[in-house]
């Protein structure tokens, strides 16, 4: 019994430990490919922080209209398609 009592004290210190690291922060490269040219070009991003981590949706204002979504089909997922019944 008090080698159990031992071991919840470990995992229980622990947890604790574990609980005050500090978040790291992530970093993230975006590429972008697009029709005026560019292809594969590296773009900056903006720094987020606690602050500015709100995103707001507004669906009244429009900046742009959206026709599809791009997709393509691999020899893989042709054959899984063929694959699948009526």
């Amino acid at each position: 019994m008090k080698l159990g009592k031992h071991y919840l004290w470990i995992v229980m210190v622990l947890l604790m430990i574990s609980c005050g690291k500090e978040k790291s922060p992530l970093e993230i490269e975006v590429f972008e490919t697009a029709a005026n040219g560019n292809k594969v070009q590296p773009i900056t991003l903006v720094k987020f922080n606690e602050a500015s981590s709100e995103i707001m949706i507004l669906p009244e204002e429009k900046y742009q209209t959206i026709t599809g979504f791009g997709g393509s089909f691999t020899e893989a997922s042709s054959y899984l398609l063929n694959q699948m019944g009526p």
